[in-house]
């Protein structure tokens, strides 16, 4: 009976040259899938990490009544070791010795045998190839243990809408109505859309196309949670979670939680002149220049938050804030009590907006002596 013996350890770092630095056997351990497939058809192979050096593990779909254990150890670029194949009360160690070629790429000679009752008759080496089975998930880092999420109950999806900052970059999060949510990536292509739904005070869900679940809750202001992932297929298939976290982007002139304001009615249509405080005690001065107003938005202090631009049109005030370089809409209507309308919030990671909406705001004018 001839057989083949094979293990394949690849690492998943970004270039050939980081694979030779400080990697160990760690870096190594998972599902491992050998080239060419042969009369058999695929071998696949898990590993373990047993210490910084070395690996050991099984042959997952050896032929009927064998067994096949594994234990290599790791030196720079290279595997070597030895596996044992086992036929009831009988073994034979077949050696093997592999080269890192690349990110999840390896490549050597295996050695084959032909054995009978624990007696080798035959030795010789046959070339292989080896590719990494990768994980699929939201996210895959973790040993698949990450805990279910406990937090806050969450009651609504609404005040979450807007910019998160998560796996792969920027997100976000919408509310599609009644208690559910969906997730999508911003400015990055690694990142999958996940659908949501409030369950017992905490978000769950899948990934589309993947169809791994993500869970997670309310927890000192984040969404923290777990992302399920599955590594091979069938019966081979290995199944765990990563952690996973969300944390609220930077927003810009608004207040988390807002939620949509409608368009203001129409007002006076006099040129805006003057100074009025807004509701969450900034201070907006406008004058007019040419057919449109122009002025600042500053703290009390004095100190400029954005510069604000304004044009008549169809009785409101509409036009521009720009917060150093970030845009956003304003729509105002006057009237003789104050000014009313409603500005929008944007959020923003990496000088990108990944979130637009209105929230309704309220100017008063200030009392003027003399």
């Amino acid at each position: 009976m001839r057989l083949w013996f094979a293990l394949g350890a690849l690492l998943a770092l970004g270039s050939t040259s980081s694979v030779a630095l400080g990697q160990t056997a760690q870096d190594l351990a998972g599902l491992w899938r050998r080239l060419p497939a042969g009369e058999s058809g695929e071998k696949f192979y898990r590993l373990a990490a047993t210490g910084d050096d070395v690996l050991e593990g099984a042959l997952l779909n050896p032929p009927e009544g064998l067994d096949c254990r594994v234990s290599l150890r790791l030196s720079g670029k290279k595997l070597t070791g030895a596996g044992t194949w086992v036929e009831g009360e009988h073994e034979a160690a077949a050696r093997w010795e592999l080269t890192i070629d690349g990110p999840g790429k390896a490549s050597g000679r295996l050695e084959w045998l032909d054995w009978s009752e624990g007696t080798v008759y035959e030795r010789g080496w046959e070339p292989h190839r080896f590719e990494l089975v990768r994980r699929v998930g939201l996210v895959v880092e973790g040993d698949g243990q990450a805990e279910e999420p406990f937090g806050d109950p969450i009651d609504a999806v609404e005040p979450l809408a807007g910019g998160w900052a998560g796996p792969g970059g920027a997100w976000s999060l919408e509310a599609t109505g009644r208690g559910r949510a969906r997730l999508v990536p911003v400015g990055h292509g690694d990142g999958r859309t996940v659908d949501l739904e409030v369950q017992r005070g905490v978000l769950r869900g899948t990934v589309a196309g993947l169809g791994t679940a993500v869970e997670l809750a309310w927890s000192d202001g984040k969404l923290e949670g777990r992302a399920g992932w599955v590594e091979g297929e069938g019966d081979m298939a290995q199944r765990g979670w990563a952690a996973l976290s969300f944390t609220r982007l930077r927003r810009i002139d608004g207040v988390e939680g807002a939620g949509a304001a409608a368009e203001p009615a129409p007002g006076d249509a006099a040129p805006l002149d003057g100074v009025w405080r807004r509701d969450d005690g900034l201070f907006l001065r406008l004058q007019p220049e040419g057919g449109q107003v122009v002025g600042v938005l500053s703290g009390r202090d004095g100190a400029v938050r954005c510069r604000v631009r304004l044009e008549a049109r169809g009785g409101r005030w509409v036009g521009t804030a720009n917060w150093d370089g970030v845009e956003t809409r304003w729509e105002l209507s006057a009237a003789s009590g104050g000014v009313t309308g409603r500005c929008e919030w944007v959020d923003v990671h990496e000088g990108r907006v990944v979130s637009r909406g209105w929230a309704g705001r309220v100017f008063k004018p200030l009392r003027r002596v003399v």
